[in-house]
């Protein structure tokens, strides 16, 4: 989502010194935007585990590039991988779910925890993500950056900057619970 040259700049250093610093920070601050939208700022390969099939099936990162493979244990305790035709992606940029094909049925699953897998590639592709989430990540690096440590005297305190917020606002997704 962001170089290390793109942060050096945001914050205004030309040395090397910090430069492993600021790459922990800047994680840090990209973890913040994602775990603020619910989105994956960058391609990442990702898996659900249920314990059985349902009749819709929600991915809980976005945005959801491609469904690669629906996997579940038969009643004989063997792995199967479930043909293509027999399940759809209903998605949008918010919400991606995986429903059961018209006129199918979802096959017996054996009874146990974690039976069901959706393995799923989701995030933006590099380049694409949107320009207000990488400028909040960019204004986050720069908040840790600056204040290294928690002190404050007489104000209220915020977790995310207020701007930041209101940069990653439009792109949250809501989560139940």
């Amino acid at each position: 989502m962001i170089t290390l040259a793109e942060a050096k700049a945001q914050l205004q250093i030309t040395h090397s010194d910090d430069d492993d610093f600021i790459t922990a920070l800047l994680a840090a601050a990209v973890e913040v935007v994602e775990g603020y939208t619910h989105r994956v700022t960058g391609e990442a390969d990702k898996t659900l585990t249920l314990d059985c099939f349902s009749e819709e099936m929600e991915l809980p990162h976005a945005p959801v590039s491609q469904v690669a493979a629906v996997k579940y244990y038969d009643e004989a305790g063997d792995q199967q991988t479930l043909d293509q035709a027999e399940y759809f992606v209903d998605g949008s940029e918010l919400f991606t779910k995986v429903r059961r094909g018209f006129g199918s049925a979802w096959p017996v699953v054996q009874a146990g925890y974690g039976k069901v897998s959706i393995e799923y590639k989701a995030g933006y592709a590099p380049g694409s993500e949107p320009a207000p989430l990488k400028q909040a990540a960019l204004m986050l690096l720069a908040s840790l950056y600056e204040q290294r440590e928690n002190h404050i005297t007489g104000v209220m305190a915020s977790s995310v900057p207020v701007s930041a917020q209101f940069l990653m606002q439009p792109y949250r997704i809501p989560v139940a619970g």
